[in-house]
């Protein structure tokens, strides 16, 4: 690869070499409890808790090769990371047929996720013969250790309700709302002589809190034997709170969607389908854990991810079993892995 940073003399080529092994272990529990109290209506709930812990020994060898010296060092870095995450999700729902006026159904969830990574790692840096070099420079440490973690806690309720006027028309709402608090602490120290300092460029602390609520309702309506169309709208209000100095965000959303189906003959469909999504980023893009990648650069997630929001449409034709379509689609903050940013140090 190529890369310009001033830190390094500017210009350079590199190549990388990446070994590892890796242990893994996972215990799982799970339980479920259902009931139907009566014809009409049921109970039931599900807990389910997992943890995780990864061992990753890696060896990573670096081949710098600079531009305006013609200089070249070898980076060497053995690094172990001791990572655990624990799961939990509880669930409880309740089931309600009313008779001649429709189905109702209420549920509740509880989620906590928990992410501790801490990992060591030791370089060293060689000249073309693979003679040790001794850089004095502090992005050159020779002795880092990563101190990561990440709790997430969320809570969700959210109650349905589905009617049939007909054999034609259906008719469903609903209301979801959730609550979130998490929590990122993630840093490096590097070896001093005999001590660890912090180093104040790759180390973060944040806590934020997320409130989503929703509103929504979809009809499905059978207007022939061959045409079938599905109207649907979801309200949504979203507030994230990350504190004074990172600042809060909250937005007011709706989301349409139409589907649209024709059978033309016995082996020809015609569709089209309109639709307004929203798409979060997951809890591994929000956290702000520190990765060290080599000395110039870290890894880490992003609690400052904001929802993308799509907009797509689809136009589809199908013949036998051959299919075209046609589809336009364009996301606001689009998430991407991967980004490199730049800081002044």
């Amino acid at each position: 690869g190529f890369n310009n940073i001033p830190a390094l003399i500017g210009a350079y080529d590199i190549d990388y070499l990446h070994e590892g092994k890796q242990r893994k272990q996972s215990h799982n529990l799970s339980m479920t409890y259902g009931q139907q109290l009566s014809e009409n209506t049921a109970i039931g709930g599900d807990l389910h808790y997992s943890r995780i812990m990864d061992r990753p020994d890696r060896l990573n060898t670096g081949n710098y090769f600079f531009h305006s010296q013609d200089s070249f060092f070898q980076m060497r870095m053995h690094q172990l990371v001791d990572n655990r995450r624990d799961n939990l999700v509880a669930s409880v729902f309740l089931y309600q047929q009313l008779h001649k006026c429709g189905q109702l159904s209420v549920a509740a969830d509880y989620l906590y996720h928990y992410n501790e990574s801490p990992s060591l790692s030791s370089s060293s840096f060689h000249n073309l013969k693979g003679e040790r070099l001794t850089l004095n420079d502090e992005i050159f440490a020779t002795s880092l250790k990563g101190v990561n973690q990440t709790s997430i806690r969320v809570g969700a309720f959210k109650v349905d309700y589905e009617k049939s006027w007909s054999s034609k028309i259906k008719l469903q709402l609903g209301f979801k709302g959730s609550y979130a608090k998490n929590e990122n602490q993630g840093g490096l120290e590097r070896k001093v002589y005999d001590h660890w300092e912090v180093d104040p460029r790759a180390s973060t602390s944040l806590e934020g809190y997320e409130l989503i609520t929703a509103a929504y309702t979809s009809t499905q309506w059978k207007m022939s034997d061959a045409i079938d169309l599905t109207l649907g709208l979801r309200y949504e209000y979203w507030q994230r709170e990350l504190g004074a100095e990172l600042g809060n965000r909250q937005q007011n959303q709706f989301f349409p969607s139409i589907h649209f189906s024709q059978q033309l003959t016995d082996d020809q469909f015609l569709r089209f389908s309109y639709s307004r999504r929203t798409n979060r980023p997951s809890y591994n893009d929000l956290a702000s854990y520190i990765s060290y990648n080599g000395p110039v650069s870290v890894m880490t997630g992003n609690p400052l991810l904001q929802p993308t929001i799509s907009n797509k449409l689809r136009l589809n034709y199908q013949l036998k079993g051959m299919n075209m379509a046609l589809l336009y689609q364009r996301d606001k903050h689009p998430i991407h892995r991967y980004q490199l940013t730049a800081n002044d140090t």
